[in-house]
């Protein structure tokens, strides 16, 4: 009799492998940054889309606001102002 040969899988990445890396937005290329960000227009003149961000009640970020390099500030921004405060508080996440 032969034996069936099991093929194993490749071991996926868990949220504990994965580091933190939020360069990867500048990154892209230009143009698959413009096309995103062009359909990302048309989307949010959508009135169904609209409606649901206020049912949500999630606000949607002016226009100005919404592409790659700004959203690459924010980021960074915000994690500045955790970080410190995670910092300040003596918070880690070792045992």
């Amino acid at each position: 009799m032969r034996q069936a040969r099991v093929r194993r899988q490749p071991r996926l990445a868990c949220r504990h492998d994965v580091r933190p890396n939020h360069d990867h937005i500048a990154v892209q290329p230009k143009v698959i940054l413009d096309n995103l960000s062009a359909a990302l227009e048309v989307a949010l003149k959508d009135q169904t889309i609209i409606a649901r961000f206020a049912e949500l009640a999630s606000p949607m970020y002016p226009k100005g606001r919404r592409g790659a390099p700004e959203a690459k500030a924010m980021l960074k921004s915000e994690v500045a102002k955790w970080e410190k405060l995670i910092k300040s508080a003596g918070i880690s996440a070792s045992h």
